[in-house]
């Protein structure tokens, strides 16, 4: 009997993918027979919800469901929800991945790391700084992914060094902290740019798509501001990171003087991880220099009350056509034409010819910094789909009424001050993003966001910019990001290790924001004076006509049970 039972236990697991599909299209079977437009989406989005929890199928797989399910359920034409897939915010993160990849295939990322780990000294917690500063900066704008495994040799590296000039339980501790702080730093620097992590791109367009419903060319968001009101918040957090991984893992230890021999060995490990890059490359130069072009494009594209480059392109009504993914476009198309080295042509020609018996003259090739194989090979395509789904699946919500329903039922945080109520909503978001994809809880959430502020009456951006916001501090568990999975698979850390240090992390990420959000944040985006266009908008009154529907209903069903 008992092998019976394993043997079944075994066979349940076994097709636990099947079985998980079959529930997260069951269970919300009761959407469906309701029958309204509401309800259809409602079904479309619990079951991509429970897809995207249980990750039965691909996160990108779930992320392709809307082009047939809401068609096939009649919420919107296949032609509109294909339609959201690739747009502006599409290109904005498409455009700086092929950043992030000119930057990987020069090395330029590795040499940038090298040196700041090499100046900041072999100390316990300067090692830990060493290693978080490079980390957190990469990750602003290649993926997080690539800048925690990036990381690893140097993190190798050091934890050998440190191993042979200290206790095993001390080097142990020591290990940990610094496993947890690449992938950390990881986390909290993707939160600085618009490209640094997916659910800033999904606010993004999904705050644009909403205001210009309303009549608005866009949300006003920019490159420049957010990272006015962004950078200083990753700042903060990425010192408050150090400061309790020292605490937790270094204790006392940053106090003392460090061994003579253990600062040789780990300088000397360090140092032979970057001789290995050999000297500063053609390409290299060539792409930080287009690096920093593009920076400035974005920073000085349109500034607040002064303008921009972006002035000098205006439509017939005088709105600027050029947006940040025009700046980056640019320049990633540049990655593909730039030569990766001086090609040997004309006066730069620094090889002779040489004639080989019968076989052509040999010359040294014309190489651009990204081809396209390298493109199709790295840039994380799949990413590009979860983003089109989220926004296929927020504008779902909202044509059919479904966010304005959710938002309307949450109004009962009215009575609540809004920073608490954003509060409230922040930690829960961040605990959720423990266990889902980040990208496809803030996916979820926008639209309803969006509902709830407008119906509350408050500007929407101050809910949307906070959850978003929450949707990166996944702390706590190797599945809540790719940079906690990377790290856990050195060995190094356990998860009681990542979810205690993680907990306290997500509670101080979620306090630092609710400061950001209530001061400078407030100051960037103005989010004291509710923008007119939503003031006396049709939302609240609509509300109040589906609580009364909702009362009726309630009253209606009442009456025939007791009948």
């Amino acid at each position: 009997m008992a092998d019976w039972f394993d043997k079944f236990l075994r066979s349940v697991w076994t097709i636990r993918s099947f079985i998980f599909i079959f529930i997260a299209f069951l269970a919300p079977i009761g959407f469906l027979l309701n029958g309204s437009l509401e309800s259809r989406c409602a079904y479309v989005m619990v079951s991509m919800a429970i897809l995207w929890l249980t990750e039965a199928l691909p996160i990108t797989v779930t992320a392709m469901m809307p082009m047939f399910l809401l068609p096939l359920l009649t919420v919107q034409p296949g032609k509109v929800v294909c339609g959201n897939y690739f747009n502006d915010a599409s290109m904005l993160f498409l455009g700086g991945l092929l950043v992030g990849v000119a930057m990987e295939e020069v090395n330029i990322h590795r040499r940038i790391a090298m040196g700041i780990t090499m100046s900041l000294g072999a100390r316990a917690n300067t090692l830990m700084l060493g290693l978080m500063l490079p980390t957190w900066f990469l990750s602003m704008w290649i993926s997080n992914t690539a800048a925690t495994a990036m990381m690893l040799p140097i993190l190798s590296a050091v934890s050998e060094q440190t191993a042979a000039h200290m206790s095993e339980k001390e080097n142990k501790r020591i290990s940990k902290g610094l496993a947890l702080s690449v992938a950390y730093a990881a986390n909290v620097g993707g939160i600085a740019t618009l490209t640094g992590t997916p659910p800033n791109l999904v606010l993004h367009g999904q705050a644009d798509k909403r205001y210009q419903a309303f009549g608005a060319a866009d949300s006003g968001i920019t490159y420049a501001n957010w990272m006015g009101f962004a950078f200083p918040l990753s700042l903060v957090m990425l010192f408050l990171t150090w400061f309790w991984l020292q605490i937790v893992f270094l204790r006392c230890g940053c106090f003392k003087s460090v061994n003579e021999g253990r600062k040789q060995a780990i300088r000397s490990a360090v140092h032979q991880e970057y001789k290995k890059l050999g000297a500063i490359k053609f390409g290299e130069v060539v792409v930080m220099v287009l690096f920093v072009i593009l920076t400035m494009l974005w920073i000085f594209r349109d500034l607040p009350d002064i303008g921009g480059w972006g002035s000098g392109f205006l439509d017939t009504d005088g709105k600027s056509m050029v947006r940040d993914s025009t700046a980056v476009m640019l320049i990633a198309t540049l990655m593909f034409v730039l030569p990766s080295e001086m090609p040997s042509v004309f006066c730069w020609d620094r090889y002779p010819v040489v004639q080989v018996a019968q076989e052509e003259p040999v010359r040294s090739n014309y190489k651009p910094i990204l081809t396209w194989k390298v493109a199709e090979k790295k840039v994380a395509w799949g990413v590009l789909v979860l983003i089109g789904g989220g926004f296929a699946l927020g504008d779902a919500c909202t044509s059919s009424g479904l966010s304005r329903l959710v938002g309307c039922e949450l109004g009962v945080l009215r009575s609540l001050e809004p920073w608490v109520m954003n509060l409230i909503l922040c930690l829960t978001v961040a605990g959720a993003t423990e266990i889902t994809s980040n990208t496809a809880t803030a996916s979820l959430l926008m639209p309803i966001m969006f509902e709830l502020a407008i119906t509350v009456g408050i500007h929407p951006l101050y809910l949307m910019i906070s959850t978003a916001l929450a949707c990166s501090f996944a702390f706590m568990l190797p599945v809540a990001t790719p940079p906690n999975a990377i790290v856990f698979s050195t060995g190094y850390v356990t998860i009681p290790d990542m979810a205690l240090t993680g907990l306290v992390m997500n509670a101080l990420a979620v306090l630092v924001l609710t400061g950001a959000i209530n001061t400078w944040g407030t100051a960037i985006f103005d989010l004291r004076t509710t923008p007119d266009i939503f003031i006396n908008s049709t939302i609240a009154s609509s509300c109040s006509g589906m609580q009364t529907n909702h009362l009726m209903n309630r009253t209606l069903t009442n009456l025939t049970s007791n009948a």
